[in-house]
């Protein structure tokens, strides 16, 4: 007579993989004693293992043995559908459906004779807890649906269907088409609708910079371009000078005051960083009137200058001394170029500078005669804007 007297210490069942329905094996831990309930230690046995449907008794669904050894406390670990198959397929037991029972059968002499048995119900497993829970989600899935998916489904390009990495030039031979907007070309590409390579902007980019530098190295004073008259170039020493590269200073075609005259700003108070005079220092002042000085007035030089957005440009300032006597010195280019081109000569009256004299005062100039000198932060007084190239 056989005696159930196996010891169950821990029986763990887990998915280490998912393939279709079915999970490919299951993890299995036990104790196993003998008849006089001794561990039985550091020994090799055999089991056998059957999955039973539906009850303790029910038909056998898989059936297989395999042989172990004990640890020093008896237990045994194995892999449920890695054994020797004596029935039935692991991988094609449907676990949703119905009830399952794990039935083990221990020889301790490693042979068939089994004279150790239990029987106990396979409850939620990982994987069927797993597949209850996508079930809950996206619905149950009808033969009918995955016959349409398959329909769907073509031949493998490469025979391996785990591995869907495919060649761009796979996709584009296929004549797969966006609202009829196909990718033609991506190292040269020629319609609107194609992508470019980092090669290829990469490479435009230097193009459109060299072309720039030849644009530029054939300027001269007077020459209308990038939104106003060319009245400087840039010559060693100046602030901003490269010497493979052209650059210079551009005057806005117009004044900015309009109707009404601008004053400088910060009366009585020193503008920090705005003492500045020299070719390149302009636009650094600008910024310092504006941070030290914006707000004390409706038609602030400085402010006028940065805000402009002349010729579609965001990047005019009010002048450094230097900088408005160099207009003077090119006062007849700027004039008879801002009249070409749609603008107005300067006036008779003195133009604000960015340059701060002292707290009361700032530089202003005449830009008909060249008068210049420190004036009253609270003069009202033209204004023209200036930027770099």
């Amino acid at each position: 007579m056989k005696k159930n007297i196996l010891t169950i210490l821990l029986i763990i069942f887990v998915s280490i993989s998912v393939f279709a329905q079915s999970p490919e094996k299951l993890s299995y831990q036990a104790v196993i004693r003998d008849n006089i309930s001794q561990l039985v230690v550091n020994q090799e046995i055999a089991i056998q293992i059957t999955i039973l449907r539906d009850s303790e008794n029910g038909s056998a669904g898989y059936v297989e043995t395999q042989e172990p050894i004990t640890n020093d406390n008896g237990l045994i670990s194995l892999e449920i559908g890695m054994g020797v198959v004596l029935e039935g397929n692991f991988e094609n037991i449907e676990w949703q459906d119905g009830a399952y029972f794990l039935k083990t059968e221990v020889d301790l002499a490693g042979g068939s004779d089994y004279s150790i048995t239990g029987t106990s119900q396979l409850l939620s497993v990982p994987y069927a807890m797993h597949s209850k829970t996508t079930e809950s989600i996206l619905g149950t899935i009808t033969e009918s649906q995955i016959a349409d998916l398959q329909n769907y489904l073509t031949e493998e390009a490469d025979g391996n269907i785990y591995n869907e990495i495919q060649d761009l030039s796979m996709v584009l031979n296929e004549d797969n088409d966006a609202n009829n907007q196909k990718i033609i070309n991506v190292s040269d590409p020629t319609n609107p609708q194609d992508v470019a390579t980092k090669a290829y902007v990469d490479l435009l980019k230097i193009q459109i910079e060299n072309l720039e530098n030849y644009i530029t190295s054939d300027l001269t004073i007077g020459n209308y371009y990038g939104g106003g008259i060319v009245f400087y170039i840039l010559q060693t020493g100046d602030l901003g000078y490269v010497e493979t590269e052209t650059h210079g200073l551009i005057c806005d075609i117009a004044d900015l005051n309009d109707a009404h005259w601008a004053d400088y700003g910060c009366y009585d108070s020193d503008v920090n960083g705005a003492e500045a005079t020299a070719i390149g220092t302009g636009m650094q002042n600008t910024i310092n009137i504006i941070s030290d000085c914006q707000g004390e007035s409706a038609y602030l030089a400085a402010e006028l200058c940065a805000i402009s957005t002349n010729a579609g440009y965001t990047d005019w300032f009010l002048p450094s001394s230097l900088e408005l006597n160099q207009m003077y010195i090119s006062s007849s280019s700027i004039n008879s170029g801002a009249l070409a081109n749609g603008g107005m000569s300067f006036i008779s009256t003195p133009y604000w500078s960015s340059t701060e004299f002292s707290i009361t005062t700032a530089i202003s100039q005449y830009l008909d005669d060249g008068t210049s000198g420190a004036e009253d932060k609270e003069a009202t007084n033209n204004v023209r804007a200036i930027r770099v190239f």
